[in-house]
């Protein structure tokens, strides 16, 4: 538990080791991205990478290099965001579901009478609108009920989605971003939306001086993003909140849920998660007994037990 709580103070120029095992296509994508980056060290590392792979396949990652469209966006937007569209922090709510799919659950029971019959979507739908409450609940609980613990359960219910506004400590979002069938969209890591405070930080008797050298750092990073904006994100530590919108569907839902509401999880995507399970059983009722936490904590609870400031 205590590196789950000095994790708080590691800062995002922190070094790690990462292994990758990727195909040629997805390899060229990602130099691309890499080569166009704005800082110099990911724009070095993308070359060392394809100068490597050069060696083994040199004809299919020949032509990755700096993608224009990107810089240029990446540019235009930054600047559009600052000047025609100035943006300004709010304080709101931690978690917020920003889209919801009023429609999800029919949706997904007909794309499953689509699947195993003979009609077209427009007809399975209808029928699924007009049967019974009760037949509902006989194919959802064949769809999820049988599930067993290493089970993935049926595409279809991918058919419903929803959205998510999170502000959370950088060290969940490093946890959040492994999910990658989501779609997310990250805004920059900076010192701007708070941080957090473990309880175990208070306890151990260094609470004042985590505050001292965290307000120290939203000193130094004011001072150094005014003229490197991507640069001051090196400085930033894993107590520093970030926003993402994250848009996903039942099935990695369900799958996020039973992953990161799990007793061993992280304090602090725990929290995360638990808000995202409630969202989700409170909008589709009808799967609401599948989407239950690991744990029987709530998440307001587990704010107060592990943390004495989350913003």
């Amino acid at each position: 538990m205590s590196a789950d709580a000095c994790r708080y103070y590691l800062p995002a120029c922190s070094l790690a080791n990462v292994g990758i095992s990727i195909n040629a296509r997805a390899l060229e994508h990602a130099l691309r991205k890499m080569l166009s980056h704005p800082l110099m060290e990911v724009r070095r590392i993308g070359e060392e990478i394809k100068a490597a792979a050069l060696s083994s396949v040199p004809t299919l990652v020949k032509y990755a290099n700096e993608n224009p469209y990107l810089v240029d966006s990446r540019d235009t937007f930054i600047n559009l965001c600052g000047e025609k569209l100035p943006s300004r922090y709010e304080k709101s709510d931690w978690f917020q579901c920003v889209y919801c799919d009023s429609e999800g659950e029919d949706r997904v029971l007909a794309a499953l009478l689509y699947r195993f019959g003979e009609m077209i979507f427009e007809r399975a739908l209808e029928t699924i609108v007009n049967c019974e409450e009760s037949l509902k609940h006989e194919i959802i609980g064949q769809l999820l009920g049988k599930l067993g613990n290493h089970d993935i359960p049926l595409r279809e219910l991918e058919f419903a989605w929803l959205a998510f506004d999170l502000t959370i400590d950088q060290g969940a979002y490093f946890e959040l971003k492994r999910h990658r069938m989501m779609t997310q969209t990250p805004q920059r890591l900076t010192a701007n939306l708070g941080f957090a405070v473990p309880t175990l930080i208070e306890k151990a008797g260094i609470a004042g001086r985590f505050r001292e050298d965290m307000e120290a750092v939203k000193n130094l990073y004011a001072e150094i993003s005014g003229f490197d904006l991507h640069a001051a994100s090196y400085i930033v530590p894993n107590a520093f909140n970030r926003r993402v919108l994250l848009q996903t569907n039942l099935r990695s839902a369900l799958h996020f849920i039973k992953l990161r509401t799990a007793p061993n999880a992280h304090f602090a995507i725990r929290r995360a998660a638990l808000r995202m399970a409630g969202a989700i059983r409170e909008r589709f009722p009808l799967f609401a007994a599948y989407f239950r936490p690991g744990t029987d904590e709530n998440w307001k609870e587990l704010s107060k037990t592990h943390f004495s400031q989350v913003s």
